[in-house]
């Protein structure tokens, strides 16, 4: 059975850049069309003609030289650069980085007050012990924004959550079966590799589209949508951003394996329930980080740090 991403089943936009009146870059006209593409499918997209100077050839076609193609158009051959449309994005919604932030802010505080946790001596100290973790994970992250980590001290919390813009939240459940800080760490790059790789900023832009919100609405935003999965696609992706963050930071890949054996033990008693479509399983994840573990070399030998919980 075909996938849906196959390249052949699958629509495929192109973006059209003409070369012939020179005409400024930004002027540019978007135009719904259609035609046919070389396996003879129907290609129906938003296209983005462009007629350029004679030095953007220069600026695009070393870039894009592999792309060009020729096609006939109405009473001459025009020479055309076609590309994915996936290269540019198409939403006319924009997310900077500092409205991401406040996103992210926005979230955390709805989050807090709907668990009805307030901080105290104890958690205030625990989070210091997350902040110096975090941290240290974080700075080899590529996105460079002030990550938060907070902590949810509910014993049912067995998992973490990434919101936009850098906030954590890492729950007291996860935390009572780890015995080692390396976990800790594999368990915050998870959830900074979902903010790192652009996820949550995504989905914010998704939300914002589907609910018809503006960057000054941000408090309308709703933390059921940031707490289901990424898709199976996008939670391994972040799994293999979050194991090698942390080994980056000094911590040890196998870290990684043995809590999600935890999770496997802890479930072994549970009702056996169909394939989930939106996540892997644990036994997906456990054979990706044996992979990763193999293609990078990483050493498994190493000793890890004992969790120092205040």
């Amino acid at each position: 059975m075909g996938h849906p991403e196959d390249p052949v089943a699958a629509p495929i936009p192109v973006l059209i850049i003409p070369v012939s009146v020179p005409v400024e870059p930004s002027s540019v006209s978007k135009y719904r069309v259609s035609v046919a593409d070389a396996h003879g499918l129907e290609v129906d997209g938003l296209y983005f003609l462009v007629e350029e100077r004679d030095d953007l050839t220069r600026k695009l076609g070393k870039k894009l030289s592999p792309m060009l193609k020729y096609v006939f158009g109405p009473a001459r051959v025009l020479s055309l650069l076609f590309l994915p449309a996936l290269a540019f994005p198409q939403s006319s919604t924009q997310l900077s980085t500092a409205d991401e932030i406040r996103a992210g802010d926005a979230l955390f505080a709805s989050f807090q007050k709907s668990e009805g946790f307030a901080d105290t001596p104890e958690s205030k100290a625990i989070e210091a012990y997350l902040q110096k973790v975090g941290d240290k994970v974080a700075i080899n992250a590529r996105r460079k924004i002030p990550y938060k980590f907070h902590l949810d001290p509910h014993p049912g919390f067995r998992s973490a959550v990434g919101y936009p813009g850098g906030q954590i939240v890492v729950g007291g459940g996860v935390l009572a079966i780890m015995q080692h800080e390396d976990e800790l760490a594999v368990v915050l790059g998870h959830e900074i590799g979902h903010i790192d790789l652009m996820q949550c900023a995504q989905r914010v832009i998704d939300v914002m589209q589907r609910d018809h919100l503006t960057t000054q609405q941000f408090d309308k935003l709703s933390i059921d949508d940031f707490g289901n999965p990424y898709g199976k696609a996008g939670e391994l992706a972040a799994d293999r951003e979050g194991v090698k963050l942390a080994v980056t930071a000094g911590y040890s890949p196998q870290a990684a394996i043995e809590l999600l054996e935890v999770f496997q033990f802890l479930s072994r008693n549970a009702k056996p329930a169909l394939p989930r479509t939106d996540s892997p399983s644990l036994e997906e994840r456990v054979q990706q980080v044996r992979d990763e573990i193999k293609s990078e070399g990483w050493d498994t030998s190493k000793p890890e740090k004992p969790l120092d919980l205040p």
